[in-house]
């Protein structure tokens, strides 16, 4: 007895914190099944024969229509309505989504209808009929209630039954359960736990299975994400690996790497070399040319690639060559972010370790949590096509070579890695070839690898006799990676465009004509606005976040990729809020020595500010997409995190740290909120699930989670 007593006490919190999920459960998300309680309400089938049809023909099947609006109308039915069923099928589809427009006479207003105002959906799911029922919000008896349904040309819609008051059927969610339950419970213990409250230094171990834990969950999800881009086209998993077709990534670069050339193997049409201005979007589209080569280059009459080589040289080709087919997309797409996941996991802890050891555990755990969830990765994972395959390989290439630049100890204290220093520049060299925007990051790191070689100077008693061996030990290490990759860049350059510095964006045939446009500021202002300072904003509908892509009134033509603007143009500081730590950079400063102030202030200012926006900046041209995150999204943030542990660990009052930490665990929470309704939002809209409900939720997670069965 005394032990349950103890075992009691000890889950005393998350025992209330279940009892109250459970609570919320019954009573909030399936309060519409006591709708009916208490308000003598009587449950009767509507007779269709009786109705009032307009726009559609009655059957033994139903209210039928093939087109137009079909309106459903009945008369003297002078009962308390609360609850109502709408029975909709269509021959030709298992799920449909309709909005019904309802209308009704009620007590307060008897002689002409009132529209309910709220737009009822309904989707049709089968063996699940809990999502025909919706409530009304009427006064007294209803005299006459009339439904307005639209029915495409193309769809054969029948309404086989109406009913009022029947009784909402009760759906009890394991999986919002648990999700409830493991949100309260975490932002409960980073408050309460006393663990967290210790050092990151004094707590390496208890943070390193956090970070674990939290990286696996987030592969777990983007396996996830993988496989619902793959269902959602009725599209097998397994059938990624052998492949006979393929993107200009994943097949034309690989066939035309094999042919020994540079240039793709398909060759422009005469009737495309016809076009006056074969780069302008319109001529294309007049002459029907347009999908011929679309974002292909199109330079001395052939055809090329503007997108990075990397993933070609380093997957496609191989496995080409190795089995005779083409590598999914998907998969690459997934293999690439996974890997960046787990080095910015790494290079995270890293970062903390090196410069932030005495930073409270709760604050530590928070920040490597919140850059996992905003890292912007999430988006190519959802939706991998070609473009997403440069971003994520470049995404992992620049988190691996961040992560052994930081670990080659070329600033802070320990002894130069020179082997981790030349694997570091080879992979953000690397990460050029993946895609050219990353090159400012290779800018930033000579930040990096000078203050390096300051620290070989300075290190006299060390090297002793040969200081100048081991400069140039370290310059060799350091540069000739970036020598070798800058040099096969500008080859490879010449090769297709006649200049080494020419990457071929002018020459590529996409909505905008990129030799004839021009650069205006207000283009690089809608940029800075959509990734950086658009506010989410609060709907009435789940995931209750949203945000929306503003091109400011500004005139002139600016790109926007439609899936991406469905609501979810959110600006990265409201993706993670700490990003406002930067506002108290001057203060972080004052509390650094003037000599200690150089080398943060550098690093910070060019590597987590100037070069993101030297990204943001260059998409004035190619425009927005939310798959555009990725390039800078964790360098914003963990840029600010720094300031944000300095001046924590410099503060030596601990209500104010108190403070502050409280003030995390909300910034925690709402990044997860956030960021959790945006990618819900654009996987919606990019895998065509709209409306879809929980419970068709649940059976997506239930199928992906059937995968692992073997593994149990």
């Amino acid at each position: 007895m005394d032990n349950i007593k103890k075992i009691a006490a000890k889950y005393k919190p998350y025992l209330i914190i279940l009892a109250v999920v459970l609570l919320l459960e019954v009573f909030l998300f399936n309060g519409r099944t006591f709708s009916l309680i208490g308000g003598g309400y009587q449950n009767m089938q509507l007779p269709l024969y009786s109705a009032q049809i307009n726009g559609g023909e009655l059957s033994g099947k139903g209210v039928s229509a093939t087109g137009g609006t079909m309106s459903i109308e009945f008369n003297n039915i002078n009962q308390k309505i609360r609850t109502l069923y709408v029975e909709l099928s269509d021959m030709d589809k298992k799920t449909i989504t309709k909005k019904i427009d309802i209308a009704y006479k009620d007590a307060t207003y008897s002689e002409e209808y009132r529209s309910a105002w709220t737009t009822s959906d309904f989707k049709i799911i089968n063996n699940n009929k809990r999502s025909f029922y919706t409530t009304l919000n009427v006064s007294g008896e209803v005299k006459d209630l009339r439904l307005k349904i639209p029915v495409d040309n193309n769809e054969k819609l029948a309404v086989k039954s109406v009913e009022i008051n029947p009784t909402i059927p009760f759906k009890f969610s394991f999986i919002r359960v648990l999700s409830i339950f493991a949100f309260i419970s975490c932002i409960y213990i980073l408050w309460s736990s006393r663990s967290l409250k210790k050092a990151f230094k004094d707590n390496t171990k208890l943070c390193q299975n956090v970070f674990s834990i939290v990286t696996a969950l987030v592969i777990i999800i983007m396996c996830f994400f993988t496989y619902i881009a793959h269902t959602a086209n009725d599209f097998s998993m397994i059938e990624g690996i052998g492949l006979k077709n393929g993107n200009q990534i994943s097949k034309e670069l690989v066939d035309a790497f094999e042919a020994g050339q540079v240039s793709l193997l398909k060759t422009p049409s005469d009737k495309m070399m016809s076009l006056e201005n074969p780069y302008d979007y319109s001529q294309r589209i007049a002459a029907n040319v347009n999908s011929e080569a679309w974002d292909h280059c199109l330079y001395n009459g052939k055809y090329y690639s503007y997108y990075g080589i990397g993933p070609v040289l380093t997957l496609f080709l191989p496995y080409h060559k190795l089995t005779g087919y083409y590598f999914s997309t998907e998969w690459a797409v997934l293999i690439y972010s996974i890997i960046g996941i787990i080095f910015l996991s790494k290079l995270y802890r890293a970062f903390v370790s090196k410069f932030f050891a005495k930073t409270r555990s709760s604050l530590v755990v928070m920040g490597h949590f919140m850059i996992m969830v905003s890292s912007g990765i999430f988006f190519s994972v959802v939706r991998p096509m070609f473009y997403e395959i440069a971003i994520s390989s470049a995404f992992a290439a620049v988190a691996i070579g961040a992560y052994l630049l930081i670990t080659a100890n070329v600033i802070g204290e320990g002894e130069i890695n020179h082997k981790r220093l030349a694997a570091s520049t080879a992979f953000l060299g690397f990460a050029v070839l993946c895609r050219p925007t990353t090159a400012v990051y290779c800018v930033a790191s000579l930040a990096f690898i000078y203050f390096g070689f300051r620290k070989v100077c300075k290190a006299d008693n060390y090297y002793k006799n040969k200081k100048w061996n081991n400069k140039l030990k370290y310059l060799a290490c350091a540069l000739i990676p970036y020598a070798f990759f800058g040099g096969l860049q500008m080859w490879y350059n010449y090769a297709r465009f006649d200049s080494p510095l020419d990457f071929g964006i002018n020459y590529s045939l996409t909505i905008n004509d990129f030799t004839a446009s021009e650069f205006h500021i207000h283009f690089a202002v809608i940029s800075f606005f959509a990734f950086l300072f658009a506010v989410p904003q609060i709907i009435p509908n789940f995931p209750y976040i949203s945000g929306e892509f503003n091109k400011l009134n500004l005139t002139g033509f600016y790109f926007a990729d439609d899936i991406s603007t469905k609501g979810l143009a959110i600006g990265a500081i409201f993706r993670a809020l700490p990003i406002f730590s930067y506002l108290f950079g001057f203060k972080a400063l004052k509390k650094l020595e003037k000599k200690a102030r150089i080398i943060p202030t550098v690093l910070i200012v060019l590597t987590c500010l100037i070069a993101p926006a030297a990204i943001i900046f260059s998409s004035w041209e190619s425009g927005f997409a939310v798959r555009y995150y990725a390039d800078f999204s964790w360098q914003l943030l963990i840029g600010a995190l720094a300031i944000a542990f300095f001046l924590f660990e410099k503060c030596d009052n601990e209500g104010v740290k108190r403070i502050v930490e409280g003030v995390f665990i909300v910034m925690t929470a709402l990044c997860l909120i956030v960021n959790a309704g945006q990618i819900y939002n654009f996987i919606v809209a990019a895998a065509g699930l709209n409306n879809y409900t929980s419970a068709e939720w649940e059976c997506k997670i239930l199928a992906f989670a059937r995968l692992f069965d073997f593994w149990i």
